[in-house]
């Protein structure tokens, strides 16, 4: 699919601008991935946002503690990374609160067994997977330079109606298939 190259293509990128530095991306990724996917909704994103500038901190002066520097292109890669690691856990949060929000207005209505899985989703609510935040943190769009985007708007390429590319089934190929 095209989230498939498009994450192997920017992962080659890091990897010719960063060399072996590109462990410090997937460190940051796998340490925010843990904080989104375990963590509970109501603190992922504090946790997310200590952990990314954190990291952030660390990268920045790992060269006065005995560790090489780092390319300059992987300050600008590792600073872009962090944006969106940290927005990620915002929308996260603020998608489950809407739809806690939501069950809580129309507990009135319906029984008291609504979850809040069943809140009708709005545009920017997401459900991250593991998966999902290796191809939005290491798609060649947007890698080095930004421009920053959301995880709602990247998953949006890939399966809104709107985009061209999309022929339904999310794999994106859509207008060169025909």
């Amino acid at each position: 699919t095209r989230r498939a190259v498009s994450t192997v293509v920017g992962l080659l990128i890091c990897c010719l601008v960063s060399g072996w530095h590109t462990l410090h991306l997937l460190v940051q990724i796998a340490g925010n991935a843990a904080i989104v996917l375990l963590i509970d909704y109501r603190k992922c994103h504090l946790y997310s946002f200590g952990w990314c500038f954190s990291y952030l901190t660390f990268f920045r002066l790992s060269g006065w503690l005995g560790l090489p520097y780092p390319p300059p292109h992987t300050n600008a890669i590792i600073l872009i990374l962090t944006l969106k690691l940290v927005g990620l856990a915002f929308e996260l949060h603020d998608t489950a609160v809407r739809a806690e929000n939501s069950s809580v207005s129309i507990d009135a209505k319906v029984d008291s067994h609504t979850a809040i899985g069943d809140a009708k989703p709005v545009f920017g609510d997401v459900k991250p997977s593991l998966s999902g935040m290796l191809h939005y943190t290491l798609g060649h769009v947007g890698l080095i330079t930004g421009p920053y985007y959301k995880y709602s708007v990247w998953e949006g390429m890939y399966q809104d109606q709107w985009n061209p590319g999309v022929s339904g089934d999310g794999a994106g190929w859509g207008v060169c298939e025909e």
